[in-house]
């Protein structure tokens, strides 16, 4: 499964237990400030519930008789039977457990999540699973999804890809004010299949705590766009990043990927992972991504950049362009980190940077990546 393939070039550089918490770790509870950026309140909730899914199937129904509400009874086919047969579905208004088998999306559809909804996975020793399967599908919209994951209770010490939400081959997809928790692997994963990337995929207002190896991890994506976001306590099995931008192969695409008001929170490995060894090939490639209103507070470091550790001797260099603006960085141990890259057409903007408060010009910054490691010549002109 080409899933697997990219995380295991990290196992020299990052020196963590593949299993559990690093012990070094420490858990931070997110502050009310940040917590608010991405809350949801219940006006809200009926609101949405009252125009949107004014329509739509309360898949209570689908659930037998003398049904359990505490979140401790399987009644993964019960949801998907009525998540089939309905386009416009609200889930029951209570915890619901679900199997390593998850819940599986179809084109052409909404899905609601209330007040006190709540998908709980199943304890299971799958090295994969996901709890919402957003597969070669189109026109998708989850609204206030509350996921959590079995990272407490997973059965095996195997694997690293139990994910929150996994999203492939797929088109028009809207995950707004989402709150994914203590997942085997990522929180969010979006990439390829079958030669199609995943497009036009929106995360807004969402929290995404306590995941084991990545917050959100983008493989191949074009027009994606990540808003008012917060990431956090990402800890684990390497690279421990609340966001990390990985293509597996020269088939992916990393094109107009936009993140506009993202905090990364307390996450282990860091706060955004550019490693883009795999996406060299026989034909040219570009790179377009844009960071702006960044926000970073006690990662060990805030971006990391790895781009062409010579894996691949006779691909043509990477190109394209990495803007990053409006950042503010807090109590990091390291800003920016590198590792030794050849030459690439890659060009890095960094502007508006503060490191505890404290603006640097173009040309601080410009010195202090350089002085990280001689490889930063490759990614930045």
């Amino acid at each position: 499964m080409k899933v697997l393939k990219p995380f295991l070039l990290f196992l020299f550089i990052f020196t963590l237990s593949n299993v559990g918490v690093s012990q070094s770790f420490i858990y931070r509870d997110l502050p009310n400030n940040l917590r608010n950026l991405s809350s949801s309140s219940s006006i809200e909730i009926d609101e949405i519930k009252t125009t949107l899914f004014r329509n739509g199937s309360d898949l209570t129904t689908y659930l037998p008789k003398k049904y359990n509400t505490s979140g401790k009874i399987d009644y993964t086919n019960f949801l998907q039977k009525g998540i089939d047969q309905n386009s416009l579905v609200i889930l029951p208004n209570f915890p619901i457990l679900i199997n390593s088998s998850g819940l599986r999306l179809k084109s052409n559809s909404k899905i609601l999540f209330q007040k006190n909804s709540l998908l709980i996975v199943k304890a299971n020793d799958k090295e994969f699973y996901s709890a919402l399967n957003i597969e070669n599908v189109s026109n998708v919209e989850v609204y206030f999804a509350k996921l959590k994951g079995d990272r407490k209770v997973h059965l095996s010490k195997s694997g690293e890809w139990g994910m929150g939400i996994y999203i492939i081959h797929s088109r028009n997809i809207k995950l707004y004010k989402s709150n994914i928790s203590q997942f085997w692997g990522d929180g969010i994963y979006i990439g390829r299949n079958q030669g199609n990337t995943s497009q036009n995929i929106q995360i807004i207002g969402s929290i995404l705590d306590n995941n084991r190896r990545n917050g959100i991890s983008i493989i191949s994506g074009n027009n994606v766009l990540i808003k008012n976001t917060v990431i956090s306590n990402t800890n684990g099995t390497s690279p421990e990043y609340g966001i990390d931008l990985e293509p597996n192969g020269p088939g992916d695409i990393m094109q107009n990927i936009v993140f506009d008001n993202v905090i990364s929170y307390n996450n282990n490995g860091g706060g955004v992972l550019f490693a883009f060894d795999n996406l060299q090939g026989g034909n040219k490639k570009f790179i377009g991504v844009s960071i702006n209103k960044f926000d970073d507070y006690y990662s060990k470091n805030s971006f990391g950049f790895y781009f062409d550790r010579g894996y691949q001797k006779y691909a043509y260099p990477l190109g394209g362009n990495i803007n990053i603006t409006n950042v503010n960085l807090n109590q990091i141990k390291r800003p920016i980190e590198t590792f030794e890259s050849r030459k690439s057409n890659i060009t890095v903007n960094i502007s508006g940077l503060k490191i505890n408060n404290k603006s640097k010009t173009n040309s601080e910054i410009k010195g202090f990546v350089k002085n990280i490691h001689t490889g930063i010549n490759g990614i930045l002109k």
